[in-house]
């Protein structure tokens, strides 16, 4: 083969596999990216459910609780009437 082929075919070969090991770097820090991002939508989703209320058991818990709080407003306007006069 001539020189000028060989230099060619050097040069060629280097340009390959340089831009092999640079697929494979940026592959890692792709993959690096990616598993950062996934923490940090774990960490929101932690965030929200941390945030919500608890449903109520029954609806039957539902009236208790407002029967108790509307009789505990009776007897507090009961007992304020009682000590205005």
């Amino acid at each position: 083969m001539p020189l000028g082929l060989d230099i060619i075919g050097g040069l060629l070969s280097i340009v390959v596999y340089g831009l092999l090991t640079f697929s494979a770097y940026k592959i890692f820090t792709m993959s690096n990216e990616i598993s950062e991002l996934k923490e940090m939508i774990k960490d929101i989703r932690r965030n929200l459910d941390s945030g919500r209320t608890p449903p109520p058991a029954s609806p039957e818990a539902l009236v208790r609780a407002v029967n108790t709080a509307s009789y505990s407003e009776i007897i507090d306007d009961a007992i304020r009437s009682e000590q205005q006069r």
